[in-house]
């Protein structure tokens, strides 16, 4: 994913979420900068069909939903998933899957044994068929939205 991206990524999200949850550019871009290898973009007909938005991060405590990331205070030990969208003229073409499979081996090459994400809109079904399970989070979702669930699952060490 790249700045030239953001705007058909955005439109992306506006297509997959509600508008309060919705994440600005400064959100996306201090993740992208925080980390390009695991923020990704798949390619149709038009541009952008999906992205995966994700970082490292610190285990236990989902970073705060649209704001530009701070500067780490603890170390980075897990592969966060910020979002992963499909656009929905793209779906069933297993984009979601591949963006994943994609990100997870470059949260492989940063050495992050764990991932951790926050489900919203009742994503949680699909993240537990990747292996994903509810945790604690050690601070309130509630910017996340009202159903938001937080889980975790261990990564595959890299071959």
């Amino acid at each position: 994913m790249t700045l030239a991206d953001l705007p058909q990524v955005l439109a992306v999200q506006s297509a997959c979420y509600p508008p309060d949850l919705h994440e600005g550019p400064a959100a996306f871009e201090s993740r992208m900068a925080t980390s390009p290898t695991t923020n990704l973009v798949a390619e149709g007909t038009g541009g952008v069909a999906a992205y995966l938005l994700s970082h490292p991060w610190r285990s236990g405590s989902p970073p705060p939903f649209d704001a530009v990331l701070p500067p780490a205070d603890a170390p980075l030990d897990c592969w966060f998933i910020q979002d992963l969208a499909v656009s929905p003229d793209h779906r069933g073409a297993a984009l979601a899957a591949r963006l994943f499979e994609a990100g997870a081996a470059a949260a492989a090459k940063l050495s992050l044994s764990r991932s951790e994400l926050v489900a919203v809109g009742g994503a949680d079904a699909f993240w537990r068929r990747l292996g994903y399970r509810p945790v604690g989070a050690s601070r309130s979702l509630q910017d996340y939205g009202a159903a938001a669930v937080h889980m975790a699952r261990e990564l595959a060490a890299p071959e």
